[in-house]
């Protein structure tokens, strides 16, 4: 398709649009049309053509989103045929406390193979906790699960009645092309710029406190790892959650 479109896009771009040349070049060779009304006249027969001709142009960006409809459509279709499998467990419930109980709890592939060891935890408001293991067994999955993230589990999850859902600081956090006090705030609207800018100084980006009001940047590329993961902590503590969820969040610091 795009051979065909060059080999139609070149000839017209050099020929069609060039007609008022060859239709004005009489008048000018006879001297009835100097060449400014000969460049006139062919500035307004292409602004007549490119308006009828727009979908010659715009083709390439219909291809693409033509392309772009397809590729989602085939994820919408994979994701439909797997419907079934990505049910919420049934046993994953709200407590009847403010606790959050896992009883026999074990993290498991789509397939339904095992990739961690049964686990049973009351943790209450106020208690910390710390998942450890070597890389690869599960623990961000279960972390996951938890958050009801990752549907393929056994076992009972009890969340809490308040406080729920948790806010989660990953490993790689997202940060959006907005001014940095709105990527700070986001999505949520608590918290407020002065509250930001103590608790920059306090992970040591004070220098960023001037960006709180500043313009949209791509922060994901302008800041280290170390200082993305350390404005994630700042989000988190913005939203004063009562329920935290930390995967891995200060691996680069």
């Amino acid at each position: 398709r795009h051979r065909i479109y060059a080999l139609f896009q070149t000839p017209f771009s050099y020929t069609v649009l060039n007609i008022s040349m060859f239709v004005t070049a009489p008048a000018y060779l006879a001297g009835q049309l100097d060449l400014g009304g000969m460049m006139q006249a062919r500035g307004a027969f292409s602004t007549v053509v490119a308006s009828f001709a727009t979908l010659v142009f715009v083709y390439p960006k219909v291809a693409e989103l033509m392309a772009v409809l397809g590729r989602l459509e085939s994820f919408e279709q994979a994701l439909a045929d797997r419907g079934p499998r990505l049910c919420p467990h049934p046993a994953a419930r709200a407590a009847a406390s403010d606790a959050l109980v896992l009883e026999g709890v074990a993290v498991t592939t789509p397939d339904g193979e095992p990739l961690t060891r049964p686990i049973d935890l009351v943790l209450r408001p106020g208690e910390k906790v710390a998942l450890t293991g070597a890389s690869g067994t599960g623990k961000s999955l279960l972390l996951s699960a938890i958050a009801g993230a990752w549907p393929h589990v056994t076992g009972r999850i009890e969340r809490p009645r308040a406080g729920w859902p948790p806010v989660v600081v990953p490993q790689r956090p997202y940060l959006p092309g907005l001014a940095l006090g709105d990527a700070l705030l986001y999505p949520a609207e608590g918290g407020s710029r002065a509250d930001a800018a103590g608790l920059l100084n306090a992970v040591g980006l004070g220098r960023l406190v001037a960006d709180l009001d500043g313009p949209p940047r791509d922060w994901d590329r302008q800041l280290s790892p170390g200082e993305r993961q350390r404005l994630a902590l700042v989000r988190a503590l913005l939203r004063r959650p009562r329920w935290l969820l930390i995967d891995e969040a200060t691996s680069a610091l």
